[in-house]
């Protein structure tokens, strides 16, 4: 009887043990995972929070550097414009070759000689100045404008290949409307500059386009 009361005795504390041990158990797992969530939801705030600081970082840089990209721009255009103002002052005092109506100047004088033939020559227009030093210019007489290209210190050999670049283009593309050129001259040499040459060409009545724009140039 004895070690039958003692077994059973033995049965019931393991039992309660048992018992305390998921109780212990079940509060102790039920405190941890709250614990967990609430360390999840932190972790995602602050995670979520750093995305918000990295993405208004980076959009104040691209701020930042869109208006030092347009203030380096305007810069640029100032700097530009000094330099071109500076010479133009410097180009007013060198010394090189200036076109005149007189009748001594080699353009005056291919216009009125007898392949032209123009009697007076009354007026003329610089449409471009380009950066390799050729000119473009109109002048106007009593036979009507022609179209002068003219360079200050290149040899007239280069008009000559052009000439008979546009003789070509106009007989292999009859509906193109190509100058005709008409007579070559060469410019005196000027202080450092020359001697140069220039081009003859009827005028056409054209619109220039793309990078043949004068604000192109």
């Amino acid at each position: 009887r004895r070690r039958a009361k003692d077994a059973a005795s033995d049965r019931k504390g393991g039992a309660e043990d048992e018992e305390s041990k998921e109780q212990a158990t079940s509060e102790s797992g039920g405190a941890k995972p709250k614990e967990k969530i609430v360390s999840n939801k932190n972790e995602s705030d602050l995670c979520s929070t750093t995305r918000a600081s990295k993405a208004s970082s980076s959009a104040v840089k691209r701020s930042k550097a869109a208006s030092g990209g347009r203030e380096a721009e305007m810069h640029k255009a100032n700097d530009y414009e000094r330099l071109l103002s500076s010479a133009k002052e410097q180009e007013d005092g060198v010394e090189k070759y200036r076109r005149s109506l007189e009748k001594s100047d080699p353009i005056v004088r291919i216009l009125m000689a007898p392949r032209i033939k123009a009697t007076e020559v009354l007026d003329f227009e610089l449409l471009e100045s380009r950066w390799n030093g050729n000119e473009i210019v109109k002048y106007t007489t009593d036979k009507g404008s022609f179209l002068v290209k003219m360079n200050r210190v290149e040899p007239m050999e280069m008009f000559v290949a052009e000439s008979l670049g546009l003789v070509t283009m106009a007989r292999s593309s009859p509906s193109v409307r190509v100058p005709k050129p008409l007579d070559i001259g060469v410019l005196p040499r000027v202080g450092d500059f020359g001697p140069g040459s220039f081009l003859v060409m009827e005028w056409i009545d054209a619109i220039p386009f793309g990078v043949l724009r004068s604000e192109s140039q």
